[in-house]
């Protein structure tokens, strides 16, 4: 019971920023055991930009590690995009739970963040 309780505070904290909106191909529902939020990096001049993509995370159904991870949407920012990937390699699916591909809708914003 207490590790449910902890995996919702952790989808709650998710959702509330830089949220990734899991997006399942197929009717199984998939469940993260892991799900770091990415880092949200600055450009050079210490801005930092915004924007929206979708990766696909492909998922070795047997273990829920991800095997690798592919930009099916860029943000527009490649800084962006490597966060999200970086991120993204690192997550832990329940075996047997997800579908070999996962498409995973992600979003930096700065809405909420202290201005630099």
């Amino acid at each position: 019971m207490r590790r449910a309780a902890i995996l919702v505070m952790i989808m709650v904290a998710l959702v509330s920023a830089l949220a990734p909106t899991l997006v399942v191909g197929d009717e199984r529902k998939c469940l993260a055991l892991y799900a770091p939020r990415p880092a949200y990096p600055s450009l050079p001049n210490g801005q930092r930009p915004a924007g929206k993509g979708v990766l696909v995370c492909h998922i070795d159904a047997k273990t829920g590690y991800v095997t690798s991870v592919s930009i099916a949407k860029s943000t527009g920012f490649a800084i962006l995009d490597e966060a999200a990937v970086d991120c993204y390699k690192r997550w832990r699916f329940k075996p047997e739970t997800c579908a070999r591909d996962v498409k995973i809708t992600f979003e930096f914003t700065t809405h909420g963040l202290p201005l630099i």
